[in-house]
């Protein structure tokens, strides 16, 4: 009797292994501290503008003939503009009312209506401001300040200033913080205005008007500072 003979062959598990089936290893984000700076440059620059205001006046029992009285007044006032050329001449509000005191209804009339004067030529605004002072105008305001054309060409330059002020202090905190610049995330300029309140130098110069009837107002220009803002984000990592 002959025996069967059975061969037993051992299972074979192949794995294929792909270089994409091995998972890399997530990479490290570097730490990086967000730095919050802002940087100011600044420059003295001299008032080159003009600007007054006057206001036409009159008070009275009738309220018609007030309005009479605004409406000539004023045209007389518009018909000396035109002696000055280089003046800008703009009418603003008109308004007659009849007020109340604590008694009750005045019996008055009171009306109004401005015109502003601006130029760059000082001379003929106060000239004219005395002008009209002289036939009964009120002046309301007056006052110097540094012109659109002048404030965007010192802009650059401020830009320029503001930059280069911003890197080096961003070096220097770094520097304080063990930290180094990586990069700029965000930067945020500004225009460039003029800083309100007195001329920030002794350097001024006196402005007088032509010679007429009455002496024109006195005046100063003075100086003004003007700034331009620069904000950003720095984004700095360690040494």
């Amino acid at each position: 009797m002959k025996k069967s003979l059975k061969f037993l062959f051992p299972a074979l598990l192949l794995v294929c292994v792909t270089p994409a089936a091995i998972a890399a290893p997530a990479s490290e984000k570097p730490v990086t501290t967000d730095i919050q700076l802002v940087q100011q440059a600044a420059l003295v620059v001299p008032r080159d503008r003009v600007v007054a205001t006057l206001r036409v006046m009159a008070r009275g029992p009738n309220a018609r003939q007030i309005q009479i009285d605004i409406n000539h007044r004023m045209m007389t006032a518009l018909a000396k503009v035109k002696d000055a050329p280089s003046v800008t001449a703009e009418t603003g509000s008109y308004a007659v009312n009849h007020p109340y005191t604590t008694q009750g209804e005045s019996s008055e009339w009171r009306g109004e209506q401005v015109l502003t004067l601006s130029s760059g030529d000082f001379d003929a605004v106060l000239a004219l401001a005395g002008v009209l002072q002289s036939d009964g105008l009120v002046m309301g305001e007056m006052r110097f300040f540094v012109s659109p054309d002048s404030l965007k060409a010192v802009q650059d330059d401020l830009t320029a200033t503001a930059l280069k002020e911003l890197q080096d202090r961003a070096k220097n905190v770094a520097g304080d913080l063990s930290l180094k610049v990586q990069r700029y995330k965000t930067i945020t300029i500004g225009n460039a205005t003029e800083e309100l309140g007195e001329a920030p130098t002794s350097k001024r110069a006196a402005v007088a008007g032509k010679s007429r009837k009455a002496p024109p107002p006195a005046a100063i220009a003075g100086e003004a500072l003007v700034s331009l803002t620069v904000n950003s984000t720095v984004v700095m990592t360690p040494n």
